[in-house]
């Protein structure tokens, strides 16, 4: 499926790919550039996303903006799900299961969606997760995405693990719940964007060991507390 193959996708009340279909372009299904003329009525109209079991590359934006009822299943065949290639669909997933042959996640691929836990094959050579459902490279050095929508009542608190040294764009992007974000002195670096539109959270403390320091680079709109460490 070409890139931008269907720019009106948002009219559609269903989208099937039948099996045979191994790429979908960038843009393939993006309802709109930046999703400003879409209504809230028109962006909940696809109620359903099947993915053949030979799909192997997600191009770019190819489902952006696309606000998806049903629960979406990644196939086993697929290998490649590129940047914001599902971003703002509203699928309800309780985990978003990533196959062990995918080699390469984009920036902000799932940004926005609605899912609890990220859940990875044992098997990936890339990729890995874990009790809080969070998304990481193999050996969790890299901190890729925390989904957003994580209600759960008694569990208030997100700790970094101590063997991560980079907090990703998009990381913690539109995160719900999370009152705290707890960074282990093992972060060096969190990349721009990373904790943008965090609505409930009230409290980050920023270690000394990050390299990137400002407002800046984290893009922090609505935490009630933003601490450097040593500087409270």
């Amino acid at each position: 499926i070409g890139d931008g193959a269907f720019p009106d996708a948002y009219k559609l009340k269903s989208i099937y790919i039948q099996s045979g279909v191994e790429e979908i372009g960038e843009d393939a299904f993006s309802s709109s550039d930046d999703g400003s003329d879409i209504d809230d009525e028109i962006r909940i109209a696809i109620n359903s996303l099947t993915l053949p079991d030979t799909l192997k590359k997600i191009g770019d934006s190819a489902f952006e903006y696309i606000y998806i009822e049903d629960e979406i299943t990644l196939p086993e065949s697929l290998t490649y799900v590129g940047g914001y290639a599902i971003y703002l669909a509203e699928f309800y997933n309780n985990e978003l299961y990533i196959p062990k042959n995918v080699e390469h996640i984009g920036k902000g691929a799932f940004s926005w969606c609605c899912f609890k836990k990220y859940s990875v094959d044992e098997n990936n050579k890339f990729y890995s997760s874990d009790s809080q459902g969070a998304l990481y490279n193999k050996d969790k050095t890299e901190l890729i995405h925390y989904p957003n929508n994580t209600y759960v009542a008694d569990n208030t608190t997100f700790i970094i693990p101590d063997t991560v040294k980079t907090v990703k764009k998009d990381c913690f992007f539109n995160t719900r719940c999370r009152k705290e974000i707890v960074i282990p002195p093992s972060v060096e670096e969190i990349e721009h964007g990373a904790f943008h539109f965090i609505d409930t959270m009230e409290r980050i403390v920023i270690p000394s060991s990050v390299k990137s320091r400002g407002i800046m680079y984290l893009h922090i709109d609505l935490a009630h507390e933003v601490y450097y460490e040593g500087s409270e």
